[in-house]
């Protein structure tokens, strides 16, 4: 029996590299080692996706969208991995500029990265950058994670620490940055610490599974599918701890593809877990931690009550201006009642009480 060949054929060994990046691959081929490329005609697995990289004498080299041109997606456990393939023709044998009968070349390739992370942000500090740093073949998202003035979230704290009246509203934000536009996130567990110690006995969990904390009446937090997750709380410290004490918020945050129906991002909000987590230690490499701060809310207290002083004094001092104009005022009056009072004038009549001859009173 006669098999039918492959259309594409497997590169030789070590003639294909990829560098994964937070917003695209890069994939570079090393022509030297396939004598009979056509270079002009070297596209990715949709063909109208042609090279538009650069080309030296030994290499070809060139950018690869996460979605777009035939890339594909698949989710394992914690990651997510991307593949593609560089499809490039052979020089046709007979010289003909219509077929060929040798095979196209085929370079597969992917990057893998992953999907969870730790945020943290250390008493209410307003930002947190992270970005991975490789390992293996591992490629980097980009995590933040913002606090901002108002509930429009177009300004967030770029200098810390922060100062917050205890129930003052933080405004918080999570967000994963890739060049990949179906990339969402969900933010499985946000809670707060007296230190920086993510295990810290005493902690505050307000988001957990997904879900906000139904008996907070302070926060609010509707989760939907997107790469950016929004949620407002108000300021507090712990019990047993002074107003000078520092708080930390952290987010344990995980990445999926939009569309997904099987991810955690697509099941949202889950009050019993049906799935067992992977722990912070068992994924080393695809986690970090970060930790900003500290601040301390102190001083705006003390600020606070300064202001109320201040308050005070110029109501007292208005207060005594209204009681010198009251006080005039009521002077005043009493002098024009006493002059109404008086004799107005000589032409006044006034009748007396005479009696006539025959003893009948007159008026």
């Amino acid at each position: 029996t006669t098999e039918t060949p492959p259309v594409t054929t497997p590169p030789p060994p070590d003639s294909l590299s990829v560098i994964c990046t937070n917003e695209k691959m890069e994939v570079f081929l090393d022509h030297t080692k396939h004598d009979n490329l056509d270079l002009d005609k070297v596209t990715l697995k949709d063909a109208n996706c042609k090279a538009s990289g650069t080309l030296n004498a030994t290499h070809l080299w060139m950018d690869v969208p996460f979605d777009s041109c035939m890339t594909n997606h698949s989710t394992d456990g914690d990651t997510i991995t991307y593949q593609n393939s560089l499809v490039a023709e052979t020089r046709a044998s007979a010289g003909s500029s219509l077929i060929s009968r040798e095979f196209q070349a085929e370079f597969p390739f992917k990057c893998t990265y992953p999907r969870s992370v730790v945020l943290s942000v250390v008493a209410f500090s307003p930002r947190e950058r992270i970005v991975y740093t490789k390992t293996a073949e591992f490629g980097n998202f980009t995590f933040t994670m913002d606090m901002y003035k108002t509930d429009k979230y177009e300004t967030p704290y770029e200098a810390f620490p922060v100062r917050l009246d205890l129930d003052d509203p933080m405004f918080l934000e999570v967000k994963v940055s890739s060049n990949d536009s179906k990339l969402v996130l969900i933010p499985l567990k946000c809670w707060a610490t007296p230190s920086s110690d993510l295990q810290d006995d005493k902690y505050y969990a307000f988001i957990e599974n997904g879900c906000g904390k139904a008996d907070d009446p302070s926060l609010v937090f509707n989760y939907k599918e997107s790469n950016v997750q929004r949620f407002k709380m108000g300021a507090f410290r712990f019990i047993g701890e002074s107003l000078n004490s520092n708080v930390y918020l952290h987010c344990d945050v995980e990445a999926c593809r939009k569309g997904d129906s099987d991810s955690r991002c697509a099941k949202g909000c889950e009050t019993s877990r049906r799935r067992r987590r992977s722990s912070l230690a068992s994924s080393a490499g695809t986690e970090q931690t970060v930790t900003l701060g500290p601040m301390k809310i102190s001083e705006k207290e003390e600020v606070g009550a300064q202001e109320a002083v201040s308050s005070l004094t110029i109501f007292a001092a208005v207060a005594g201006v209204l009681g010198v104009i009251v006080l005039f005022l009521a002077v005043a009056l009493v002098m024009l009642y006493k002059r109404y009072r008086s004799p107005q004038s000589a032409t006044r009549v006034v009748y007396t009480k005479t009696a006539n001859e025959e003893g009948k009173l007159l008026v």
